[in-house]
């Protein structure tokens, strides 16, 4: 669970965390959900969640979804793929 994982970080940083994450997801070795505002960091994810006001406006790829015009108010909820397999029987 990565909550704002860049929050904090200057944006070279905030590239390098982002890059540890998405390469333990693709080894396999764990998932990741990201919660974030910022749409960039959205954009290393497999699948997005976008949150308003407490109710999910839009899901799906995150490529599509994920984009600068998200709200500052707005929470963008991304999940690798390698999650969804590891919850799945």
């Amino acid at each position: 669970l990565a909550d704002e994982p860049t929050g904090n970080l200057d944006s070279r940083r905030g590239e390098e965390i982002l890059e540890l994450l998405a390469g333990i997801c693709r080894e396999g070795r764990a998932g990741a959900l990201l919660v974030t505002h910022d749409a960039q960091a959205a954009e290393i994810a497999d699948r997005v969640l976008v949150l308003r006001d407490g109710r999910i406006e839009a899901r799906g790829d995150a490529r599509a979804d994920a984009s600068p015009d998200v709200p500052p108010d707005t929470s963008v909820g991304a999940t690798a793929r390698s999650a969804a397999r590891s919850a799945t029987p």
